[in-house]
């Protein structure tokens, strides 16, 4: 079901040029008729925007999702998250969508030797699943609040922003 559900996402710059795109990943969270719904990383949907930066859905170019069964397509940034959130949603049509993999509210229960998987970004190794553990939790403050962050000791690489961390 996780590997269905992981898309790669391709975005160009802030002009629409596809020269020098931007690569990453995604999770199918919900879908309606004809559309997946995904959630990834800002930086992945809007890669020429600041992660600082105040960004807006509205003025993103079209990106270009792949998902597991070959299907390919335009995806249309719905919604980005303000700083200091990096997540964003994309709507991609698919006429057979992939079972949609579920969003915890929280992560409290995600403690420290939990096991944990993800699929990296599937344009380099196609869909595979990483297994791994929690190998902590913290908690980052900031300006705007404090975060808990979750480490493990998956092998992420560039590329791999936006992929789901699942937990079992």
């Amino acid at each position: 079901r996780i590997q269905r559900a992981t898309v790669a996402i391709v975005a160009p710059d802030a002009a629409g040029d596809t020269r020098m795109p931007a690569m990453g990943a995604g999770a199918v969270i919900a879908n309606t008729e004809g559309f997946s719904w995904i959630v990834t990383c800002s930086h992945v949907a809007m890669p020429y925007a600041a992660v600082s930066s105040v960004r807006d859905a509205d003025k993103a170019p079209d990106v270009w999702v792949l998902f597991a069964d070959g299907t390919q397509g335009k995806g249309v940034v719905r919604w980005v998250g303000q700083p200091p959130l990096d997540v964003a949603v994309v709507q991609a049509t698919h006429a057979d969508p992939p079972g949609p993999v579920p969003v915890a509210r929280d992560t409290e229960r995600v403690a420290a030797n939990r096991p944990t998987v993800f699929v990296p970004n599937p344009l380099r190794d196609g869909w595979l699943i990483h297994y791994g553990r929690v190998t902590r939790r913290k908690t980052h403050v900031t300006p705007a609040g404090s975060f808990a962050l979750v480490h493990t000791d998956l092998p992420v690489q560039p590329g791999d922003s936006g992929s789901g961390l699942f937990d079992t």
